[in-house]
């Protein structure tokens, strides 16, 4: 796990910055790694270190939802793919996700939220171009 938040911290250091400022994406990683460890140091909550190190692939996302009656939530994470040849981590990808929905509804919610890829096609999936979820 250590290896893997190293990585984390590196990636973000090296990450080039085409859209936004070099800082404002190594804030972004910081705050993930930060929101990551703290759920690690929860018991409860915390994801077992064996089903890790099963990962192959992580995305985490921190996403703020708020609305009444129309809502929209918008979010922002990293994901990175475990190496099958070496067994390191890839560095970090930048993604956004964002959902609007309609219906009883008020009030706001931010959450993070950790993605598990457990199968080597799924965690390939994410050197595509660009993923759609939902529906």
């Amino acid at each position: 796990m250590k290896s893997f938040l190293a990585c984390l911290v590196l990636c973000a250091l090296g990450a080039s910055s085409f859209a936004v400022e070099k800082h404002e994406l190594d804030n972004q990683v910081r705050e993930l790694k930060n929101r990551f460890q703290d759920l690690q140091r929860d018991p409860e909550r915390g994801i077992p270190a064996e089903t890790l190190a099963k990962a192959q692939g992580i995305v985490l996302l921190s996403r703020t939802k708020g609305g009444l009656v129309f809502a929209y939530e918008n979010g922002w994470g990293v994901s990175l793919v475990r190496q099958a040849e070496t067994g390191k981590w890839s560095p970090a990808s930048f993604m956004t996700s964002s959902e609007a929905s309609v219906g009883v509804q008020a009030g706001g919610q931010h959450s993070f939220v950790v993605i598990l890829l457990m199968n080597t096609n799924v965690a390939l999936s994410l050197c595509q171009p660009k993923i759609d979820f939902g529906g």
